[in-house]
């Protein structure tokens, strides 16, 4: 049974980065990416606020708000 009492070294960094990459920036749940759908969400009702911001590149947005998100949830 010691097999199962080890536990396998990761390096914190690698850690760090796949959870907030599978987690926090690129969250995929049941196979539907539920980032870009909350931003694809977001970008649909400013549009409807203002008609212009639908020429806005939706990767780019996407890129911004995750930037923003970073940024403002210390």
């Amino acid at each position: 049974m010691r097999f199962f009492t080890r536990k396998p070294k990761v390096p914190l960094e690698e850690f760090c980065r796949e959870f907030y990459n599978n987690n926090i920036l690129y969250p995929v749940i049941a196979g539907h990416d539920v980032g870009s759908m909350f931003f694809d969400s977001l970008k649909q009702i400013v549009t409807e606020a203002d008609a212009s911001f639908a020429k806005i590149n939706s990767q780019s947005f996407n890129d911004e708000m995750n930037v923003l998100r970073l940024k403002f949830s210390r």
